[in-house]
């Protein structure tokens, strides 16, 4: 959390300044911040305590281990960026490893949705399974990641309060658990809870309880 925090106060310090707000230019502030951050943490989480025997001096036949040591480094930080360029398209980036690549800043552009932390599978899971896609309401995509994170929940380590934060290009809306709702969101967690319960997926209690003799199995052919 506070490797995490570092780099949003970095962000949001020099997001303002962007002359011009692109994907690009968003993408190199981001690198720029992401991987300047990793490099000083880095400096001084290994490489001042157990190279440097005076400052910023190091012996050279140490020089393999640190450039090892720092490819492998990971600053712990794994974050979602959500903005928008200045014709009000939104833009997400997924901060860091992801599958073998060696980028730490990555863009999500298809199908356009990203989740991290605890419960990730599981979010991830629901949200593939209703389609996500970038062309759906605001009111389905918010029903879609409500649903996702009430699915996260079932991780025995996540926190089941919800928060919401809904964002436009005009403004943004916090939704908290304790069910404030902000004057003019297009959606509040009442609606969320009645939209899940009305669309989520039916229990089987109909079918019956009661045994059988019976043994059912499933097979698959090839």
């Amino acid at each position: 959390m506070e490797t995490a925090g570092q780099i949003v106060y970095s962000v949001a310090t020099r997001l303002p300044g962007l002359t011009s707000r692109t994907h690009g230019s968003v993408w190199v502030l981001l690198n720029e911040v992401v991987n300047g951050h990793r490099a000083e943490r880095f400096r001084w989480d290994v490489v001042a305590p157990r190279y440097e025997l005076n400052p910023s001096r190091v012996f050279p036949e140490d020089h393999k281990d640190i450039v090892r040591e720092f490819q492998e480094y990971n600053a712990g930080a794994e974050l979602i960026a959500g903005t928008f360029d200045e014709t009000g398209l939104a833009l997400m980036y997924y901060i860091g490893r992801y599958l073998e690549s060696s980028a730490l800043v990555h863009p999500i552009l298809f199908p356009g949705y990203q989740a991290v932390g605890e419960g990730y599978s599981n979010a991830m899971m629901w949200l593939n399974y209703r389609g996500q896609r970038l062309n759906f309401s605001m009111r389905r995509s918010a029903l879609h990641v409500y649903e996702a994170r009430k699915m996260a929940a079932a991780t025995p380590t996540v926190n089941d309060k919800i928060d919401a934060l809904i964002a436009t290009a005009r403004g943004s809306f916090m939704l908290g658990h304790d069910l404030t709702t902000p004057q003019g969101s297009p959606v509040t967690l009442r609606e969320l809870e009645k939209l899940a319960n009305k669309f989520g997926p039916r229990n089987t209690n109909s079918v019956g309880f009661q045994g059988s003799n019976a043994t059912i199995a499933s097979t698959s052919q090839r």
